[in-house]
């Protein structure tokens, strides 16, 4: 098996959180590792501004996935 290199952008934080936003609006569960690979950012900001938007009320976190609210 193949391992896949994600080259991570260097992007805002305000951009980046945009972009999870727009990924929740599908109203599918993903998991962070998803959100990483699709929009190519840290896993620890990833964590980070999902967390924020749960403080929000802009998602749902469960474990190690996440859900729109």
């Amino acid at each position: 098996e193949e391992e896949k290199v994600i080259v991570l952008r260097d992007i805002s934080r305000e951009q980046a959180k945009d972009e999870i936003r727009v990924l929740f609006k599908a109203g599918e569960t993903l998991y962070y590792s998803d959100i990483v690979r699709r929009l190519g950012l840290d896993v620890s900001l990833v964590v980070e501004l999902c967390d924020e938007l749960e403080s929000e009320g802009e998602v749902e976190i469960l474990g190690d996935s996440a859900k729109s609210r």
